[in-house]
């Protein structure tokens, strides 16, 4: 089985690790890290809470400032335009 994404290499692996009686060179090189890294990657998962499939959120398209430069681009958007299309008496 190949994981389909890094996050859920990360979590088979460590799987394999802590419920299968594998060392971690063997699961470092099942799954394709090196055993450096894979015991970091243990030491990380022990103390900290894994995020593994958490879904991204998207911030704002534009920032604050280039969104107020594209709003006024607008032809209505301006002062005079709307005063333009004022009713007057």
């Amino acid at each position: 089985m190949r994981p389909a994404s890094p996050g859920q290499r990360q979590y088979e692996a460590l799987r394999a690790y802590f419920v299968e009686p594998l060392s971690t060179e063997q699961v470092a090189r099942r799954f394709g890290y090196t055993a450096g890294s894979f015991r970091v990657r243990c030491h990380h998962f022990r103390r900290q809470k894994p995020d593994w499939f958490r879904e991204l959120k998207r911030g704002r398209a534009l920032s604050p400032k280039r969104e107020r430069r594209v709003s006024s681009s607008w032809p209505c958007a301006s002062r005079t335009c709307r005063s333009m299309t004022s009713s007057r008496p």
